[in-house]
């Protein structure tokens, strides 16, 4: 997926840029709205992550303009202000998330996910059978174990998608004290595989920084 992320500070937006290009995404990292305008690769992306507060033009009337001519695409707003006023002034000018600095990574990446499953009608139709312990689309499906089947359908229900490493244990079957890290990361790596025969894609399940895991996809439960 081709993002397209606005923002004037150098600092966060090197630090974004990479954060997004390590989790896979194709990024056009700009300094302003003008950057915007003379960029024709930007076209063709669907997802824009804009600043409030850029040189040139505010971010709310950027976001303004670019749902006007492309009502489909995806708008991130990314701001320092807080004020409930503020972020109804981002909705209204098109935005489809309004998220307040600093930005939490995982949160980003979560969104962007959701977003990419959304325009993928394989991963949109995913479900998850309990009582089979079957995961599958229209196309394919794969046989979990129990415990597999446990642990996807909790990091689905979890709030965010978001499980630390403890309750991973605890759904697979042991405490944290008998299982260890190593073990589970063998576990999430096997689970990790299965999925992939139904979405040939990366970090279905990624890792955030030594805490838990994510589910960067949406399942229904069945």
């Amino acid at each position: 997926m081709k993002v397209v992320l606005v923002e004037d500070h150098q600092n966060l937006r090197e630090v974004l840029t990479e954060i997004l290009i390590d989790e896979g995404f194709e990024v056009i990292s700009l300094e302003s709205a003008e950057d915007l305008d003379d960029e024709p690769d930007t076209h063709s992306a669907d997802t824009f992550i804009l600043d409030v507060n850029l040189p040139d033009e505010s971010g709310f009337s950027l976001a303004q303009r670019l749902k006007a001519s492309r009502p489909d695409i995806y708008v991130i707003i990314i701001s320092a202000r807080t004020q409930t006023k503020d972020k109804v002034t981002g909705y209204l000018s098109g935005a489809d998330v309004y998220l307040t600095k600093p930005v939490d990574p995982p949160e980003l990446i979560t969104l962007l996910r959701v977003r990419e499953s959304k325009n993928n009608p394989q991963s949109d139709s995913l479900c998850l059978d309990l009582k089979k312990q079957e995961l599958f689309n229209e196309e394919q499906s794969v046989t979990l174990t129990r415990l597999e089947t446990q642990v996807l359908s909790a990091l689905a229900k979890a709030d965010r998608n978001f499980l630390e490493h403890w309750q991973l244990m605890e759904h697979f079957g042991a405490p944290e004290a008998d299982m260890g890290i190593a073990t589970l990361q063998m576990r999430i790596s096997r689970l990790r595989k299965k999925i992939q025969k139904i979405i040939p894609q990366d970090e279905l399940i990624s890792s955030e920084r030594g805490l838990g895991y994510r589910l960067a996809f949406p399942i229904k439960i069945t």
